[in-house]
């Protein structure tokens, strides 16, 4: 982390920079979330056009426009998502990634330069096998310096696939994790999709309420991989997010509406899709917080 001050007159902007690796399983929302990031800047102008509170960019690589484009096309107009599949083997290909940029415009400016990268849920189905391409990709990201991890949750259902992913982590770090960059990795864990009723009264507290209430194995699992390999206690933050956030205050109805679509893969499965219900009223929630943590282990307040 760097200070960097223009000239005597200017505020000294704070810059933090990081890379992500954002999880969760299918369905999860993740390739969403990121569209909704990646729209922000819009929401941002509409709400206040001189001087918006928080300010979010995003890069310029075919990816990012793509990702750009769906969020306005599909989140606003309809449709779905294509789900995140790769074949390593045939396509050489490997999860989409995309840079950020968010400006936190508070009395103490602050700028984080974020490379968020997309693993797809599919992955987390097979990193239990030693010779999986996904695996050794995500031992690739945990023995970088300075490593990062949004872990996106939204169904309860997932409980017990999510723990034992966080098993496969304790494994991987176990060998291919030195020593000494323990102490650097972070986990932000979120549940997300928390405009359902039966969860958006408790976002404020999300450790208790939404995690110990609704995913007590993998709470447990990442309590154990913290004392285990003696990760600071503080590196580890839950929180509650929700894309397409609630109607109103007032009215704190789903601002989402689902239906099935064909998945359009070689199998052409049955998915649930979700877009927004009332477009107008987009007020996402919690989607900035996690990531400002990640970057400067502070919490945003209220989470944004």
């Amino acid at each position: 982390m760097q200070t960097v001050g223009s000239n005597f007159f200017k505020p000294k902007v704070t810059e933090h920079t990081g890379t992500i690796t954002i999880i969760g399983p299918r369905s999860s929302g993740k390739t969403t979330y990121l569209a909704g990031l990646a729209y922000f800047p819009q929401k941002s102008l509409e709400e206040n056009k001189n001087n918006p509170k928080y300010e979010v960019r995003v890069g310029d690589s075919k990816d990012a426009l793509n990702l750009v484009r769906d969020a306005k096309n599909i989140l606003f107009n309809g449709g779905g998502f294509k789900p995140t599949v790769l074949d390593f083997k045939e396509a050489k290909e490997r999860p989409k990634s995309y840079d950020f940029t968010i400006n936190i415009n508070h009395p103490q400016k602050e700028t984080i330069s974020l490379q968020t990268t997309d693993f797809p849920g599919e992955g987390l189905e097979k990193i239990t096998d030693k010779t999986s391409e996904y695996r050794e990709y995500l031992e690739e990201r945990l023995t970088e310096k300075d490593s990062s991890f949004l872990i996106l949750l939204s169904n309860w259902e997932d409980d017990n696939e999510i723990s034992e992913t966080i098993q496969v982590f304790k494994d991987i770090i176990s060998f291919k994790v030195a020593q000494e960059d323990w102490q650097n990795l972070r986990f932000a864990v979120a549940m997300n999709k928390c405009e359902r009723g039966e969860l958006w009264p408790s976002r404020i507290e999300p450790e208790m309420d939404l995690f110990h209430q609704y995913l007590p194995n993998t709470t447990y699992e990442l309590y154990q991989l913290i004392k285990q390999f003696g990760i600071p206690k503080e590196n580890l933050k839950f929180f509650a997010m929700s894309t397409f956030g609630v109607i109103r205050d007032d009215d704190p109805r789903p601002n989402r509406k689902d239906e099935i679509k064909i998945a359009r893969t070689a199998s052409d499965d049955e998915v649930r899709v979700s877009t927004l219900k009332e477009p107008k009223l987009w007020k996402p929630y919690g989607m900035i917080s996690p990531l400002y943590w990640l970057a400067t282990k502070k919490r945003l307040s209220p989470d944004v």
